[in-house]
């Protein structure tokens, strides 16, 4: 059974002593008419930790396609986010430019560790064959939840959830949750028979009372961080059933990211 993994990835997630959580879901799928979530949670997780599991279920799934929020490979002439930028800063959904000095500099290199980990457990890092409509397996693609969200949900503009004080981000999630539910339930309804999802989904669980940002139980960037795993998770099984309406900005030696180049047409 093909399984779909999104990862919103801790950019301290290589730290032994992880401050931060690691949104994670998985989607499984029989067909485009039934595609399931198995998992759906943020949590404190070390980077080692989650190739691990990817490794284990390359041995009981085929195929396996990751897509994770991080970038998974960078060098010093990385062009990925300059030419994502061409397209998507129209939308204020472009991305702030990823360099090793940045990265070294603020010890925040868990995507690029991620990526090499994984590329020696036998993950294919290069996201060609998926999007030419074959599939090397396993893969692990990087790609941005907000170009997706723009052609997803048909934005003229990026959804505000990231940036500002607690309320304003508590108002962008609200938004984000309803255009989410919205999608889902209209192309892949099956999926919110998983009472995690209907959870992270609701209103009412963005409660005025969570603080933004905490280190203890749930917080505003806890469920953040689901939501942009699950719509991670949600690239990841459209790259693969719809590998014409995505491109790759940037190179596999440099560093890339996938984003949707239209709105994938699921009906």
């Amino acid at each position: 059974m093909p399984v779909f993994v999104g990862i919103d990835l801790a950019w301290t997630a290589h730290r032994e002593d992880v401050p931060y959580e690691s949104g994670i879901c998985v989607l499984e799928s029989k067909d485009n008419a039934d595609i399931r979530c198995s998992r759906l949670e943020a949590v404190k997780v070390h980077i080692t930790d989650i190739a691990t599991w990817l490794g284990e279920l390359t041995n009981e799934s085929s195929p396996v396609v990751v897509a994770i929020d991080a970038p998974l490979i960078v060098t010093p002439t990385r062009n990925a986010e300059k030419n994502l930028n061409k397209e998507f800063s129209k939308y204020n959904a472009g991305a702030y430019t990823t360099s090793i000095k940045w990265i070294e500099g603020n010890n925040i290199n868990a995507g690029p560790l991620l990526g090499k980990i994984l590329e020696k457990s036998g993950f294919n890092l290069d996201p060609s064959a998926i999007l030419q409509g074959t599939l090397d397996d396993p893969t692990a693609i990087e790609v941005y939840p907000h170009p997706i969200h723009v052609r997803l949900f048909s934005l003229k503009e990026r959804i505000a959830y990231k940036k500002g004080n607690k309320a304003k981000k508590r108002q962008g999630l609200l938004r984000y949750q309803g255009l989410l539910h919205q999608y889902i339930k209209q192309h892949a309804y099956t999926i919110l028979e998983n009472p995690k999802v209907l959870d992270a989904l609701t209103p009412d669980t963005l409660s005025e009372y969570l603080p933004g940002t905490s280190k203890k139980g749930p917080s505003l960037k806890h469920y953040e961080d689901m939501l942009d795993s699950l719509t991670c998770a949600l690239a990841a099984w459209q790259i693969r059933t719809l590998h014409s309406a995505w491109k790759m900005h940037g190179d596999v030696k440099n560093g890339y990211i996938v984003a949707p180049r239209e709105r994938p047409a699921l009906s």
